[in-house]
Formats: structure tokens, sequence, C-alpha cells
């Protein structure tokens, strides 16, 4: 009988090297190889991968290896082969696929014949005969989505020794999973899974294929790397495994070689270690590409395989999809005109396309394209969206989709849908709290006050804030957060800036908050501080005043208390004030110092100014030897300006007379350390930053300054 075409790529052609001495014998009882020659691998490029193909399947010879493959192509193309095996046989290929929406159909052609062989009957010389194998294949792809692809393939065998023929169909099928970007996939097929004709049973034994392939592109270099490793398993027959590395430099020069490992013993004993490689090459000029493999099969010989590919770019319904990035902020905005969030931005990116012909951003609504942006240059880096639609109207509130795409020549680029929200409806909030009159303490231990707050909103609160100001309107203390769902918070009647309890009086907490798209809601309440007083604290009164102004933090020292009337000396009992304003300088070692002297209006102008500057210097001098950096402070004589009260009382004129040190606010004051002694009388300033004074001292240095 004659010898079957190919159970496997080694052991066909080594049949066909023997079919003569085979079919000299056993001529009249010929049978068909048929469908085992599909064991020979096709195509010069497919052949290098070998089993491994069936991962990869990028080319119209995916017919054979897994016809999944055919959906993931995107333009049509045409190919024609030629390969030499052993003892002079030939097979000669011709293929076409097409992609269309429905998916893509392939067809190949496949013929392999031999030279004549002498007939030899009962060892007498006859005439000689000839024998071929015919295979046509037609195959279909499709994808069931972006990632998953599947296809079949119908096939017809006629296989002929001189007047002997046979005819065998078969069908195929196989998957191929990848990811979006087909950086990886995997796949598998089966040949010959169902087959009709005679003999059919003998001479087509199932082939069982499986594989895995890693796919890096590299756009910077035009250059693309595949990695691939596959299985091959031959009903009744061991696996054969193979793994194959193929590089495409400058989209020109394909370099590919790849290694097979047969586990049957016999294959293991016709070969040498050369045989289980494979090496090939390829020439990319304009849309086609010529391909060369080669193959040593030791004693048999070598194969060689040609092929050249023509891909028919611009014919084809569909273009290579590759991904395409989409950036959007913010996700939710509020086109309201309100200066918050009223546009979104959309940021595109495309790295793997180098030249973009034409690109389209499409904003849509459950009723389809509200917006569209498009160009046939490259892409702005920021496309910025108001949210009005074609005609310039406002769009309603809603969540709306966003699929950017670029274009070249033969690929596009598009992103993952992305989506922006419209909310123009501000969020509800409403704030309370336990009680309404409260008495702070200056070191936070007395009583305390809690706020809640109480929002709602459709899509997301991004922040809330609580501030509280004074009568005057300055905020005194502020609270922020993010945290919706945690919304209360605890007062201890202290101020942001000194840490220190507030003076008494009526105060106003007004909640904010604040959604996603930054629309704001707020709500207010009264809350009343009540002072603490205490006896100890009035005597420290009498003594150091601490009081806020927009100059900065203002202690104000009575005269009577430092000096004897006339005089510029200080007293020694005057030094407990004075260490407690050195308590408090400490506090604040980065801000400048500014003391200021003021008389009553007794006496002359000039004498006045002349005991005011010299009472200032006097403070200075303390403080200097108490440790106080000198480059701190500015010393001024005031003399008799900005009285206190009016100097036709007694009482009045005492008040007037007075030393007052400022601890300005040349940057945005710190918190508050409690002075010694100096926790009652005392005025929270307001948030808002005043201006730095520069102060210029107002009077000579005592030491030269008139009597």
């Amino acid at each position: 009988m004659k010898i079957n075409a190919g159970l496997n790529f080694l052991g066909a052609l080594k049949s066909a090297a023997t079919v003569s001495a085979i079919a000299a014998c056993c001529f009249s009882t010929a049978s068909a190889g048929g469908l085992e020659t599909l064991a020979i691998p096709r195509g010069a490029r497919a052949g290098v991968f070998g089993a491994s193909f069936v991962s990869v399947a990028d080319d119209t010879n995916a017919v054979y290896y897994n016809p999944a493959g055919l959906a993931f192509l995107y333009s049509p193309e045409v190919y024609i082969s030629q390969a030499t095996l052993v003892s002079d046989d030939k097979m000669t290929g011709f293929g076409y696929s097409f992609p269309t929406e429905a998916g893509t159909f392939a067809m190949a052609l496949d013929y392999l014949s031999g030279p004549d062989i002498s007939g030899v009957y009962e060892g007498v010389a006859g005439k000689n005969f000839s024998y071929y194998t015919g295979v046509g294949n037609f195959g279909y792809g499709f994808r069931i989505n972006d990632s998953v692809g599947l296809g079949v393939t119908l096939r017809h065998a006629i296989d002929s020794i001189e007047n002997s023929v046979e005819n065998l169909t078969g069908a195929d099928a196989g998957f191929i999973i990848s990811t979006r970007d087909e950086g990886f996939s995997v796949g598998a097929a089966g040949t010959n899974l169902a087959v009709t004709g005679s003999r059919s049973a003998e001479t087509a034994a199932k082939i069982y294929r499986g594989g895995f392939a890693f796919k890096w592109a590299l756009p910077e270099h035009y250059s693309d790397i595949i990695v691939s490793a596959g299985y091959s398993q031959t009903e009744g027959k061991k696996p054969v495994y193979s793994a194959t590395l193929e590089h495409i430099g400058a989209k020109v020069l394909g370099l590919r070689v790849g290694y097979e490992y047969n586990t049957d013993e016999y294959q293991q004993s016709v070969r040498d270690s050369l045989s289980a490689f494979h090496a090939g090459a390829s020439i990319r000029f304009s849309n086609f590409q010529l391909n060369y493999a080669y193959k040593p099969l030791a004693a048999l010989g070598d194969a060689h395989r040609i092929d050249l590919q023509w891909r028919l770019y611009g014919w084809g319904i569909r273009k290579k999809k590759i991904p395409a990035t989409l950036k959007v902020d913010p996700r939710i905005f509020s086109p309201n005109s309100d200066g918050a969030k009223d546009n979104v931005f959309f940021i595109p990116e495309v790295t793997t396309l180098k030249r973009i012909d034409s690109w389209n951003l499409r904003v849509a609504g459950a009723t389809g394209t509200l917006r569209q942006y498009s160009d046939k240059e490259t892409p702005p880096k920021i496309i910025v969206w108001d949210g009005k639609d074609e005609s310039g109207k406002p769009v309603a509130e809603g969540v709306y989709r966003v699929i950017f795409t670029a274009e070249d020549k033969h690929r596009m680029a598009v992103s993952d849908d992305k989506t922006v929200t419209v909310d123009l409806i501000p969020p509800e909030a409403e704030l309370s709290c336990e009680t309404t009159v409260f008495m702070p303490a200056p070191d936070g231990l007395g009583e305390k006050v809690t706020f809640y707050a109480t929002m709602r909103d459709l899509n997301s609160i991004d922040f809330w804030q609580v501030v509280i100001t004074n009568f005057r309107g300055k905020s005194v203390k502020l609270f922020r957060s993010t945290d919706s769902a945690k919304a209360q918070w605890v007062w201890d009647g202290r101020d942001d800036h000194y840490e220190t309890a507030v003076p008494p009086g009526e105060y106003t907490a007004a909640l904010t908050a604040v959604d996603g798209g930054g629309n704001r809601t707020s709500s207010a309440i009264q809350v009343r501080v009540v002072p603490k007083i205490q006896v100890v604290v009035r005597e420290v009164v009498r003594e150091v005043e601490v009081a806020e102004s927009p100059r900065g933090l203002v202690m104000t020292l009575a005269s009577h208390v430092l000096f004897e009337s006339g005089k510029a000396e200080i007293r020694p009992h005057a030094k407990r004030a004075l260490d407690e304003v050195l308590e408090i300088l400490k506090a604040y070692p980065e801000n400048k110092v500014l003391i200021e002297g003021y008389t009553d209006s007794v006496g002359s102008a000039q004498r006045n100014i002349i005991l005011s500057s010299r009472r200032a210097w006097g403070v200075y001098s303390y403080l200097v030897r108490s440790g106080v950096d000198t480059s701190r402070i500015t010393v001024k004589g005031m003399g008799r300006a900005n009285p206190r009260a009016s100097d036709d009382t007694e009482s009045g004129r005492a008040m007037n007379r007075r030393v007052e040190i400022i601890i300005q606010k040349n940057e945005p004051v710190k918190a508050v350390k409690k002075a010694a002694g100096g926790d009652a009388e005392t005025v929270s300033p307001s948030t808002a930053a005043a201006a730095a004074v520069e102060p210029s001292t107002g009077a000579a240095n005592p030491q030269t300054a008139a009597e």
C-alpha cells in the first residue's frame, strides 16, 4: 500500500523519501495519504513557529494552525508559497483572506508532488508512475468580543498515486483569547476533528495544538517582538513541544528562530541535535513581505520554504484596533458658570501611532452623540468641553460616555469608554449643635460645643467645612474635612492663631458643603461664648492687658505699674509683669516686636516725647537683658499720641500713660502658647492676615536724648 503523506513533519518527509520503494512492492493496494499531509508545516514564517503559531495565528496561515486567528486580521492578504522538501518533493501553496464586519473569510490551496517513481512488480521493472496530494481549505473566524475569537476550517483533500484516488473531507476548530492590546494571547485548536471519506479513520488522525504568546510593540523603534511556546499532540503519538522568538526591526527586517522537542523515540533516533532548530528571515517592502525558512533534517537532507505575503491595506472594511488612553478631569463637573468646575478636560494619548491621519472625540448620551470634536491633524493635548451640545445648548444633568479614536493608514487607536457626570443640583446641607451657649477656657479644658453637619447629594460630597466668625465677620476657627460619613466636630472655644479662648460674644458657625461638581450649599447657626470670671485673672489684667489689633498681638502695660511718676526707671515689682511679657514673646521667636511709649497730655509735647521714648527704651533694655534678640525689636516714643481715654479725668490720664508691646504679624501667626498667668482677657485675632508694620524709632536713644 502507499505510504501516508505525513504523520508529522519529519515522518511525512521520510515517507515521501521512501515512497518509490514502498510503492514498488505495494502499488496495487495504494491508498490515499489524505489529511495526514496537514502534519507538514505550512508557510515559511508560520513553519518556524510550528505548534506555537496556534496562539499567534496573525496571517492567512491561521487557516491551518488555528482558524480563530482569522478573526483578528484587519486587511485582506494574498500569499504564495513554495517549499522544497526531501527527495525533491515540492509543495506549492496559495491563500487569500478577506476581513469583513461579520468576520474574516479565508481560502487556501496546497499541492504536494514529487518526481516520477519507477514501478517494480515481482522483480520486473514496470512503467513509471506519479503521485500528488491536493488540499483545498475554507476558513472563517469571528470575534465574540474584542478579546475572544473563534474559527472553523473546512477542508477537502485529494490523494492520488497513478490510478488510485482517495477523497477526504475534514473540519478544524479553534479559539484565541487575547488581551485588548494583543500583548498576550493564548490559543488552542484541533485538526481533523471531523473527517469523512474512504479509510478516513486510518489516514486522518486528530491533531491537537495549544500555546501562548507574548508580544511587545516598540513604536519608538518601529519594532515588534514575539515570544511564543506551544505543543502539538497527534492522536496515537507522543507530543511535540516548540518555542519561538521573533524580532521585526524597523518594520523592515524580521529574524526568527524556533526550537522543537519531539518526545517520540523513533523521531529522536533519526534526528541530530541541529534538527530540532528552525530559522527564518523576512524582508518587508511597502505592503509586501518575503519570508524564508530553513530546517535541517539530518540524513534526510534540508527543507527550504519561501513565501510572499501581500497585504492589501485599504481594501478591507476594518482597520486593526489598538489601545489609546483618554484621561477625564474632573469626572464630575457643573457647567453653570459659577467659576467652580465649569469645564471638563479630556487628555488623549496615543503612543502607538507615530503619524495620525485623523482623530475624533465623541460625547454621547442616551439619545446619541451630543458633542463631537475631530480633525485631520494630531489631536491637541487637552480638549475642553463646556457642557454644551452641538447647538450650544447646555446638556441636562446625567452621565455621558466619552470615546476617543485616532487613525493612521492601517490602524485605529480606540480608548476605553470613559464617563463624565454633569451635576447641576447643589447638595443639601444643615448645621446644628447640642448647645448654643457655652463657657470655654483658655487652655481648652472648659466647656465645649459639638456641631453636627447633615449632608446629602446625588453624587458625592467633595468636602465640607465649618467657619466660625466673630461679630466683625472675621474668621476665628476653621474646620475642614472630606469625610461626609463622620460629619461632626467639637470646638473648645479656642482660635486658630493663638490657641487661646476667644473673647465673649456672639459668633456665627457657617457650614459649607461642596459636591463633586463644585456646587455648594451653606447653613449657619449662632453660638454665644460667655466669660469665665476669676479673681486672679482680674489681677493680671490690671498689669498686662493682651488684645488683638490689625498690627498684631498688643500687650499693654500701665505706666504706674512700670515706673514712678515722671520717671523712666523700671520699678522692682514691675518685673512680674515684664516676665509675663517675656513668656508671650517666647511663643513667637520669629516675629518682629515694636515697643511704643505713651504719656498723657500734661506738659509740653517735647517733654512727653522724650519721656515716652525713655520709658520705651527702659522696657527694651529689660527685654534684651532677659535674652530677646535686639534685631527683633524696634522702639518708638509716641508722646501723647493715640490717647485711649480723655485727659480731663485722672482715670483717663492714667489709661493714656502706658507702654505697648506689639508682636507684629510679619507672617501668619503661629499657635499661641499659654503665657504664665495670662489666661484671661485675651482676644482672638481674625484669620485675615494684617498688613505687616514697618515701624521706625520715634526718639533718640535715651543716652543722647535731652533730660
